[in-house]
């Protein structure tokens, strides 16, 4: 698919939308629409012909009575409960479902669509096409088209080759975590960090949350990787990843080390009392989670506790 002018000669839209945009919302229904018309989604749901049962298009009340199923948020709250009696349902350009519903809606078109390909002759009695379906074909094409749609919406959201959709990392951040690959000693260690990872990069209204209380339980148990008590393993580890001649570089790591370790309690991180401070945000957790991802990062390489490419 060719790029637009401006993808290419001008600045790149910042990946930092995190909602989607009744322009998007359209945007999204008129690609959906598109693949309902040509019969891409008849993979999934197909209708088939009364004189043989060949396919030749999507059945469209199957399609969503299926989305209203499994993902529920997709109804507008202006609307009416379902029943029995209600007509076919279509979803509304006026009234922008949550973000997560629209996402989940993307996913469920991935796993059930597929590139109509035209067989046999025109059925003149019906007035309709047979068609079979190329279902790798048919994913590719949506992750391209959600992506680039996605892409030019400044949206912080990426659909991968099977169809999953993930929230993205800031650049910085991404680069540091695509090199790193823990090896603390501690399975347990490794397997909370690598756990914040995933959960950071999760596009879930609550995952940056989780994220950050992994991450910090990562730190507090790293303290514990030397002997002794945990002050102990934590200023033997501190000593350790000292830099020859760098006094005011090695107080700034001690210091950040105390602080993080402060927030850690005075936030809602490590303890949930109503009186402790909320992350409210998925920016203020990627800030912390910055933060301590570089703290830890450095602390790590320095004692011979990441793996290096």
């Amino acid at each position: 698919m060719s790029s637009y002018f401006s993808d290419r000669h001008s600045r790149t839209t910042p990946r930092a939308v995190e909602t989607i945009s009744p322009q998007t919302w359209a945007g999204i229904l008129s690609l959906l629409e598109a693949r309902v018309t040509d019969g891409s989604l008849a993979f999934g749901f197909p209708a088939e012909c009364q004189d043989g049962g060949a396919i030749y298009g999507t059945d469209q009340v199957s399609l969503w009575d299926r989305a209203l199923a499994e993902i529920p948020r997709l109804l507008p709250a202006s609307e009416e409960p379902r029943d029995a009696y209600s007509p076919p349902w279509r979803p509304r350009r006026d009234e922008v479902p949550p973000t997560d519903a629209v996402l989940d809606l993307c996913v469920l078109i991935a796993r059930n669509i597929g590139q109509p390909k035209i067989v046999g002759s025109h059925h003149t009695y019906y007035g309709h096409d047979h068609i079979r379906l190329d279902r790798e074909e048919g994913l590719i094409r949506w992750v391209q088209e959600v992506n680039g749609l996605f892409a030019r919406a400044g949206l912080a959201y990426e659909m991968a080759a099977d169809g999953t959709i993930s929230s993205l990392l800031p650049g910085p951040l991404l680069e540091a975590i695509a090199q790193t690959e823990f090896a603390t000693g501690d399975a347990a260690a490794d397997a909370l960090l690598e756990r914040a990872v995933a959960l950071l990069s999760s596009r879930h209204a609550d995952a940056h949350q989780d994220a950050i209380e992994k991450l910090w339980d990562a730190f507090e148990r790293i303290k514990t990787l030397e002997a002794g008590d945990k002050k102990q393993g934590a200023e033997t580890l501190l000593s350790a990843s000292q830099a020859p001649d760098a006094p005011l570089f090695n107080e700034a790591v001690r210091n950040e080390f105390r602080l993080l370790t402060d927030l850690g309690n005075k936030l809602r991180i490590r303890h949930s009392e109503t009186d402790k401070e909320p992350i409210s945000s998925r920016r203020k957790a990627e800030y912390l989670f910055h933060r301590m991802f570089a703290l830890l990062r450095y602390v790590l390489l320095q004692t011979d506790r990441i793996r290096r490419s």
